[in-house]
């Protein structure tokens, strides 16, 4: 959207600027974002490209009823894009609204597909509680 969401490559006003038509026709604003100031990566040729393209947005009825909404971007892991997340104020302290972050090593775990279906075996959980 802005050149400053660029970094390598080619950045394109009309198309940022067609983007920006779309988002005032629909009356949604861009909720910005913490953390990473970026949100793709590529190397090509040796020359990280880098930017800002995954992003969220709202209407201001909506802004309005969450003022304390905020978006982090989060670390890329198995993609080129990274994760956005959106937060209210107040969650991070409270440890049932903390967000469910899986490591990739548990994965290599010998025991990790029992344990996997032994938990989901217990009840029927909800996908959070699941997890």
């Amino acid at each position: 959207m802005l050149s400053s969401e660029c970094r390598g490559g080619r950045f394109s006003p009309s198309r940022a600027s067609q983007f920006l038509d779309v988002l005032n026709d629909c009356n949604l604003l861009d909720m910005g974002a913490k953390c990473l100031r970026f949100t793709w990566y590529r190397n090509q040729r040796g020359v990280v490209l880098a930017k800002r393209l995954d992003r969220a947005v709202c209407n201001v009825e909506w802004q309005a009823m969450f003022p304390e909404a905020y978006v982090e971007n989060l670390c890329m892991v198995y993609s080129d894009h990274c994760p956005i997340l959106l937060r209210r104020k107040g969650s991070r302290d409270k440890a049932q609204d903390r967000p469910f972050r899986f490591q990739a090593a548990w994965a290599t775990h010998k025991g990790f597909e029992r344990i996997v279906r032994e938990a989901w075996g217990r009840s029927t959980p909800t996908l959070a509680n699941g997890l």
